[in-house]
């Protein structure tokens, strides 16, 4: 009735007529609601949005608040899916889990330590981001509302995006909440739902990374070169240590493997020697071996010892050691380097 300037004088003339007014008005908003209607003949199967989040690896250093990972979907688009009823209605987002201690916008994923954000934005609107929060309004995303109407409406294609966030709680592993996780109605009596979101993957357990600096020098004494007798012959053990900081999850499902990824020389991978790579000045015949541990070659891309990572434990320090290894029968004297990758695997 805003916006019409004949009925407060119609109102005011009696208090009869008043009443009427008031009638009439509440007659109308009761009729302000839009359905899911496709057709005489069509038939409406609401899609499911998969978000998948496959593997959740939370790093240990990742605090309340911070984004771990996205997961995108996407609605297809279906005309003519919304009648709206006299004076236009409205769509909603809800979200079936319940919000999290951390933010009413963030909602539990059903693993502790993490919450779900969840997003969509319509295609023909691509700045236009809402937040799906069932306790706070209409997200009208995308539809529209039209007065002294009968409108059928389209629903525009989708984009939803999914945020796990770090929330305050001791993390634990686990399985993403099942189910139907939200979903967008109608503004009706019958709540018609027009799409509705899952969400897929798991919480990874002992999850581990590199403290101190990423990248860590190992500097080999200077041997002679008459030290090497054949090849195979070894000289100059260096030891060294990678140490991890962990989130002291319990979860023997989870347990973390270490490899080494570097270029080997020649046919000796399987000892765990590393090409020279030196590019002046190069010693040809010498190349560098990594011991793990239990002073046993550590090939590329095999899974290392990795005993020291104790389930629970948060600082657990990897024990390594290098020497010059000799690879041909007559090696010269010159600069031998070398550089391998750690890599922290999670199953």
């Amino acid at each position: 009735m805003r916006g019409s300037a004949m009925t407060p004088l119609a109102c005011r003339s009696s208090a009869r007529v008043l009443l009427s007014c008031l009638l009439l008005v509440a007659a109308m908003h009761a009729h302000a609601a839009c359905r899911v209607d496709p057709g005489l003949f069509g038939r409406y199967a609401p899609p499911v949005a998969n978000l998948d989040f496959n593997q959740l690896v939370v790093a240990p250093s990742a605090q309340p608040g911070d984004v771990l990972a996205s997961a995108r979907a996407r609605v297809a688009p279906r005309d003519n899916i919304v009648r709206c009823e006299l004076f236009g209605g409205s769509t909603r987002g809800h979200v079936l889990a319940p919000p999290s201690a951390f933010s009413p916008n963030i909602f539990d994923s059903g693993v502790p330590g993490v919450g779900i954000r969840l997003r969509q934005r319509a295609s023909h609107n691509p700045r236009g981001l809402f937040v799906i929060d069932p306790y706070e309004g209409v997200n009208h995303s995308g539809f529209s509302s039209g007065l002294f109407g009968f409108l059928r409406l389209d629903l525009p294609e989708l984009e939803l995006i999914a945020e796990a966030v770090r929330t305050a709680e001791p993390l634990a592993a686990g399985t993403l909440r099942g189910g139907t996780f939200s979903r967008f109605v109608t503004d009706n009596a019958d709540a018609d739902v027009l799409f509705t979101t899952r969400l897929n993957g798991r919480v990874v357990g002992s999850t581990c990374e590199i403290s101190g600096p990423r990248n860590i020098s190992v500097t080999l004494p200077p041997v002679s070169i008459t030290t090497f007798e054949a090849p195979g012959s070894t000289a100059g053990q260096t030891p060294f240590e990678i140490a991890l900081s962990c989130n002291g999850i319990e979860d023997a499902r989870d347990r973390v493997a270490v490899t080494l990824d570097y270029s080997p020389a020649g046919a000796l991978a399987d000892r765990g020697v590393i090409a020279n790579a030196a590019t002046r000045e190069a010693a040809r015949g010498i190349g560098i071996q990594v011991l793990d541990a239990a002073d046993k070659p550590a090939p590329p891309n095999k899974a290392l010892d990795t005993s020291a990572l104790r389930l629970g434990r948060t600082q657990s320090t990897l024990s390594f050691a290098a020497r010059y290894y000799q690879t041909e029968t007559a090696p010269s004297a010159g600069q031998v380097q070398a550089m391998a990758r750690f890599m922290v695997v999670y199953p």
